[in-house]
């Protein structure tokens, strides 16, 4: 078909010592009636996304519960690959330069992919808007296929989106059972969905961002990269673009290196090799940090992933984002995961898993984010509440766990759904209007 991902087998007891025996056992028998269901995930890639580190948790788990789950990588052409780069910006809140030619490649680019769909599946969950085209064009193929339960991803904030951009997926989006969205807020009611549900995006304690480290190993690898252990470091994790400001994190650090003289700073992003605006960004980022040996500047390109993330994340004081008008904060609630103090900005979801003053700190302006960071750091005493009230709020409410009863729900809606639409077809064949109205069900 497509391109399998290969995963390592997990089984749900795992995490037990992390949610209880009993979250364990209610989400076994949640997924007892979904046992021998076929589910299809598809994505544009597997690596260097919320949804691929979301699906690298979840699919192993679904297994374990006896789901014959699927993750599947859609092909492409290197034409394809840019224009999708440029598609996830536009609808992002970036503006680009989009073609009547963009069009054309991104609608071969679905039919390519719709002509290689040949197995059953009981659910199909496209992730982002890459792999969205494909179900119209299985309907326009007459393909059997598309009687499946179909289910759009998305885990993009499409508030923003460029509208000449955004327009190409209204005629897809119709044709789902439903659309999932992070958070009320990010749902666009012009999409002409059927239906919409909200999934709130999770970490996994136990994959690579988040698994335990040993001091001796976190120490060798920050002196391998320049890095005083011994030293206070404050540390953000994002894209290196104007959306999250790692810029203003660096004056930030500089405001408070006054009163704090030996901090560091690590900025850690990534850069996707077709995207030039990212590419000019981290230059211009790279030139201000020049003269400071204390700044350090990783990128995906210099092969630092999940673990090194994971261990400066584990090193820092305090973990910082100066701003986050996209998203969720995947490592953000990482850090909180760890017990770090947080410093962000109000942008995205940050406010629905840091509470000011309670989880982690929000600010707005760079005098205050400045005044956050230097607190937490003079406070350690404080940082460290923060930190455990933080960890405390993520296990309640954003592990892997919670959204894989999530997923489990969605799917068990939409097949009572189907059994009732199917029940009142054949019930209401051979009966008079007034026992057909007695029979009439709503959908959920």
């Amino acid at each position: 078909m497509y391109g399998a991902v290969r995963l390592a087998r997990k089984p749900l007891d795992v995490y037990s010592p992390l949610v209880g025996d009993s979250c364990v056992e209610k989400i076994r028998q949640l997924a007892w009636p979904m046992r021998g269901a076929r589910v299809l995930n598809l994505s544009a890639t597997a690596f260097h996304t919320d949804a691929a580190d979301l699906l690298a948790a979840t699919v192993p788990l679904m297994r374990d519960l006896g789901i014959d789950a699927d993750w599947q990588v859609v092909r492409g052409t290197e034409a394809c690959r840019v224009v999708n780069a440029t598609l996830d910006r536009a609808l992002a809140g970036s503006t680009v330069y989009w073609t009547s030619q963009m069009d054309r490649t991104w609608a071969k680019c679905s039919a390519m992919n719709a002509s290689l769909f040949d197995q059953d599946y009981d659910f199909v969950v496209v992730h982002d808007p890459q792999p969205l085209g494909i179900l119209a064009e299985l309907r326009r193929m007459n393909s059997h296929h598309s009687h499946s339960h179909w289910i759009w991803h998305c885990h993009l904030d499409l508030t923003r989106a460029q509208p000449e951009v955004l327009r190409i997926l209204h005629p897809h989006v119709e044709g789902f059972d439903v659309v999932v969205f992070q958070a009320e807020n990010f749902f666009r009611p012009d999409l002409g969905a059927h239906r919409a549900a909200i999934i709130r995006p999770a970490v996994d304690p136990l994959g690579p961002r988040n698994m335990e480290v040993s001091s001796e190993a976190i120490n060798c690898l920050l002196h391998s990269h320049g890095i005083d252990p011994r030293r206070p470091i404050i540390s953000q994790f994002s894209s290196f673009d104007r959306w999250h400001d790692p810029l203003g994190t660096l004056q930030a650090y500089r405001a408070a290196k006054h009163r704090v003289p030996d901090l560091q700073l690590v900025l850690v992003g990534q850069i996707n090799s077709s995207d030039h605006d990212g590419r000019i960004y981290f230059e211009l980022l790279a030139e201000h940090a020049a003269a400071d040996p204390d700044i350090h500047i990783f990128s995906t390109l210099d092969h630092f992933g999940a673990v090194e993330s994971n261990v400066i994340q584990r090193a820092s004081s305090v973990v910082v984002q100066r701003a986050m008008r996209k998203g969720f904060g995947f490592d953000l609630a990482d850090a909180q995961w760890k017990g770090r103090a947080v410093v962000v900005g109000h942008d995205g979801l940050a406010p629905s898993h840091i509470a000011d003053g309670v989880t982690g700190f929000l600010a707005d302006d760079l005098e205050t984010y400045s005044e956050k960071i230097v607190y937490c750091l003079l406070h350690p005493e404080e940082a460290e509440r923060l930190g455990q009230a933080g960890r405390e709020h993520i296990r309640q409410h954003f592990l892997i766990t919670r959204y894989l009863v999530d997923q489990l729900k969605l799917f068990q809606s939409l097949a009572t759904a189907s059994y009732r639409e199917a029940v009142r077809e054949i019930a209401t064949q051979n009966l008079t209007p007034a026992d057909q109205e007695l029979l009439t069900v709503s959908k959920p």
